[in-house]
């Protein structure tokens, strides 16, 4: 029997764009995955995507069983 997975991607940006001083909400995201954890997503990979120097997105890659 082969296991099949299903992926999901968040791409979450790092500012607001037009207010600078709103940056990433770790404990929004922290329940967004919470959340997701509670649906059988798990965490797989986290990374960032980076524009003119500075970082703009946090990509999350999420799997679960297929079913």
């Amino acid at each position: 029997m082969t296991t099949r997975w299903e992926y999901r991607t968040l791409k979450i940006p790092t500012k607001v764009p037009m207010l600078v001083d709103v940056e990433f909400n770790a404990e929004q995201f922290d329940r967004v995955l919470n959340e997701l954890g509670s649906q059988g997503w798990e965490l797989v990979s986290v990374s960032s995507l980076h524009r003119e120097g500075a970082t703009r997105y946090v990509m999350a890659t999420l799997k679960r069983l297929k079913g």
